[in-house]
């Protein structure tokens, strides 16, 4: 069971992106406010919260920017956290896409065997170059309010039987689960809303390297039960 899914959500992800299986947005239509990822056909605003004017935004992104590869420490689960914390708050008035995009790989796999995995995984968490842009305009900030980072019991249950005694020890899946808040300034209105955000972050630690570092991202919208 644990050995299937990991075959279908993290070794062959970049077969599932590159072939277009696994279509995920995290940029939602600001401007329209349409809570579907690009390239739905529902109806805007059914499966979402109503974007709001509003006078605050929640603050400003808790970014980490220039991540410390020392602060991963030996913890899984900080790790991941420390993680999404860098992967999911970003201020498009401040930040680059390759500032983002260089500061999760600086908390991720040093000896770079799983980099063009990774790299292949983040095109479905980031905006493209085009639409940073387009946000740029629009003043927009993402924030997330981690709500749940752990080793799901699965995953122990897995390493304890051997289920996955094909990948190197210490290697840890952490479910994170939360909120994304976004906002910006539309037509020189204030306007956010919130959107769930759910993965599995796959994470190595001691003894296979000599401390916890990221190494992939599962599919977006999936966490190992």
């Amino acid at each position: 069971m644990i050995g299937a899914w990991l075959r279908e959500r993290w070794r062959f992800v970049v077969v599932l992106l590159a072939a277009g299986a696994v279509i995920f947005v995290v940029v939602l239509h600001l401007i329209s406010g349409d809570p579907h990822p690009v390239g739905s056909s529902g109806p805007a605003l059914q499966a979402g919260p109503r974007p709001v004017a509003s006078a605050t935004t929640g603050g400003a992104p808790s970014r980490i920017s220039n991540a410390s590869p020392a602060a991963s420490g030996s913890d899984p689960v900080a790790t991941a956290r420390r993680a999404a914390s860098i992967l999911f708050n970003w201020d498009t008035t401040t930040d680059t896409l390759g500032s983002v995009t260089t500061d999760v790989l600086a908390v991720a796999d040093p000896t770079g065997e799983q980099t063009p995995g990774l790299l292949a995984d983040l095109t479905a968490y980031l905006p493209d170059p085009a639409w940073w842009e387009r946000l740029r305009e629009y003043e927009t900030r993402q924030r997330v309010d981690l709500d749940t980072v752990e080793v799901p019991d699965a995953w122990t249950r897995a390493v304890a039987t051997g289920q996955v005694a094909d990948l190197l020890p210490g290697t840890y899946a952490v479910n994170v689960v939360g909120t994304l808040h976004r906002s910006g300034v539309v037509a020189g209105r204030p306007e956010s809303f919130a959107h769930p955000v759910e993965l599995t972050m796959f994470v190595s630690c001691e003894p296979a390297l000599d401390e916890c570092w990221l190494l992939r991202l599962g599919v977006p919208g999936t966490v190992l039960e």
